[in-house]
């Protein structure tokens, strides 16, 4: 759903369901933080390694933003990569394959697109979905969230139709490269990502490649909500393990569109109808601007997926009712990125300071108290 324009009313509107509730009072997760130059990790303060049990890699997690935000690189992809600077960390990119399909509504404008590629040294296979680039698509979207019913998935439950729409017009035209690809290299670790509705476009193929036997790893960024709670439910298992995080910049609006039922009632895993997370939210709570250092906190608190003491909490997103452009702001950045612009603005070339000591500073904190 990027790049977002929203009237600050519609989108309050939207935001209405959880700013008139309560914040329940209780335990948070902890809140962790990377020390990139130690290399080791911290909770609330102090040395901890147990955090690596989660599997949440934040140097993984970095990789998978800037491949999302070189999707947004027609025909430049392993040019974004290559400028980015994590060519020196991770090798050169090959065996790339770009794909764009005119999006629904064709008179609108919008494409919907994604690529596949390879990272040699370190054997890792990336299927990569872009966000919406186009206005007139980003309302189309909308209104097909609210008006258009779910649909069957798959793996089971029910899912908004046009991010299945999407999809599955992409992945049709990518599988066959990918499919190559894991032909001839059958032990590549497989990253699946994108931001947004790119986002969610990558967890229905992640969880289809689970649901066949496959092991990907997913990162989103701003994802809306994909399916419903029995979706969520198959998702989950089917990408057990710790192989599925859905990344959240702090007061980041889309990551609670649609909306899970009425406009008074909260998320609960056992709503028969309505959109519903799955996955795992990793939610930076101090925003992940590059002045500004951040921990994450890796939200396991009830109700499932749905953790209202992470992006779900009123008092995150209850100042997005007055100031909304500050909201969007943090879906349009993700780890100091303006993702879908990176490439437009500076060929996706890190600003001053090389791209590892941006993620250092993004990534640690001495002391938050939650």
């Amino acid at each position: 759903m990027a790049p977002l324009r929203l009237p600050g009313l519609i989108t309050s509107l939207l935001l209405l369901n959880c700013s008139l509730l309560v914040h329940q009072a209780g335990s948070v997760d902890p809140l962790y933080m990377y020390d990139l130059t130690a290399s080791s990790f911290v909770k609330d303060g102090q040395a901890d390694d147990s955090w690596q049990a989660s599997r949440f890699s934040p140097q993984l997690s970095y990789l998978s933003l800037v491949a999302s935000a070189a999707a947004y690189a027609s025909g430049a992809v392993g040019s974004c990569y290559q400028n980015s600077g994590l060519a020196g960390t991770y090798g050169p990119m090959s065996n790339v394959r770009q794909v764009s399909v005119p999006a629904y509504w064709k008179t609108i404008g919008g494409t919907w697109s994604g690529f596949v590629a390879r990272l040699p040294r370190k054997r890792i296979t990336m299927i990569v979905f872009r966000g919406t680039n186009q206005d007139g698509q980003l309302i189309v979207e909308l209104l097909s969230v609210l008006k258009t019913p779910p649909v069957p998935s798959p793996v089971g439950g029910r899912v908004q139709a046009y991010f299945s729409m999407a999809q599955r017009a992409v992945w049709s035209k990518l599988e066959p490269a990918f499919a190559q690809i894991r032909s001839a290299n059958p032990r590549d670790a497989i990253l699946v990502t994108g931001h947004s509705l790119g986002g969610a476009m990558a967890a229905l193929t992640a969880v289809q490649l689970a649901a066949k036997g496959l092991r990907p790893q997913l990162f989103t960024f701003g994802e809306p909500r994909v399916g419903d709670a029995t979706f969520s439910a198959a998702f989950d298992k089917l990408m057990a393990g710790g192989s599925s995080w859905r990344v959240v910049n702090g007061r980041d609006p889309v990551v609670h569109l649609p909306l899970c039922r009425g406009p008074l009632e909260r998320c609960q895993p056992d709503q028969k109808s309505g959109p519903y997370h799955h996955g795992t939210e990793v939610f930076y709570p101090s925003g992940m601007k590059p002045n500004s250092p951040s921990g994450f906190r890796i939200c396991q608190g009830k109700p499932k997926n749905e953790d209202r003491k992470c992006a779900d909490s009123p008092k995150v997103f209850l100042p997005c009712l007055t100031k909304m452009a500050s909201c969007i702001d943090s879906h349009l950045n993700y780890y100091g990125i303006k993702v879908s612009k990176w490439w437009g603005s500076s060929q996706c070339k890190p600003k001053k300071e090389s791209d590892e000591k941006i993620m250092g500073r993004l990534l640690m904190e001495s002391v938050i108290n939650s």
